[in-house]
């Protein structure tokens, strides 16, 4: 099938989505119950959702013993402590805001400013280095994700493996509106209102191999029937527009 007419399937006509967008711009509204963190600001109801998933996604890019774990910007530890109760990890440090809401089997839990360079140098110089650090769907939120990125490479272990998930701002739900004169942002998804920095996967890919990591692995997360049909009948190449998420995998090369 030509990839014209696939991308008009995909597309599903930038008119009708473009009105739909309008739609919900009309309906989502930040709610009052607002709580400031750092520079962002979350719904109660969101640190409730958002701060105690488990990405088992993130968690299927490791092989092996994630030994000291640094879960940096992962909420209340729920991905981190995953591994510790499957006694895949032997420690966990929590650096987040909302950390002092940390689940019980976290080691060292640590509510700090992840926008304060100053504060995030002191913790991992005390508590690092770690075997296994995950940054999951944080640095996007961050106002310097490139010097907190050289920090977190620091604080790892040679040997070690970091493991990154950053949204996609390639994704159709992006492109589209923006294409018809519209950026919306919303309470969650890829236009999270929170968001302060933009990645495609060549720029997160550059984000994270500047230093001394290497890419061992990386996936995209593809939503929906739709949108993965037509990533497989594509052979991938609308993958860049489909792919909601990105997950890498770096490896520190042994010293």
């Amino acid at each position: 099938m030509p990839l014209a007419v696939l991308f008009a399937i995909f597309s599903d006509s930038a008119a009708k989505i473009h009105a739909r967008f309008a739609v919900l711009s009309q309906e989502i509204a930040l709610p009052s119950d607002r709580r400031p963190i750092g520079l962002m600001v979350m719904t109660s109801e969101a640190i409730g959702s958002y701060h105690d998933t488990v990405r088992g996604d993130a968690l299927a890019m490791l092989s092996g013993h994630a030994g000291r774990v640094l879960d940096f910007g992962g909420g209340v530890g729920a991905t981190s402590v995953t591994l510790k109760n499957t006694g895949r990890a032997d420690h966990v440090t929590l650096l987040d805001q909302v950390a002092d809401k940390a689940l019980p089997a976290v080691d060292d839990a640590l509510p700090i400013n992840l926008n304060n360079l100053g504060e995030i140098e002191v913790a991992l110089a005390s508590y690092g280095p770690f075997d296994t650090i995950l940054a999951l769907d944080v640095l996007e939120h961050l106002i310097d994700p490139w010097e907190v990125f050289r920090h977190l490479e620091a604080a790892l272990k040679p040997g070690g493996t970091m493991v990154v998930s950053l949204p996609n701002a390639a994704h159709h739900s992006l492109l589209i509106p923006l294409a018809c004169g519209r950026f919306d942002y919303a309470d969650a998804g890829i236009l999270d209102r929170t968001h302060l920095r933009w990645f495609t996967k060549a720029t997160m890919v550059e984000l994270c191999t500047r230093g001394a990591l290497k890419l061992e692995r990386i996936e995209p997360n593809i939503g929906g029937r739709r949108d993965q049909a037509l990533a497989r009948l594509s052979f991938g190449a609308l993958q860049r527009f489909l792919a909601s998420q990105y997950r890498l995998k770096l490896v520190k090369p042994a010293a």
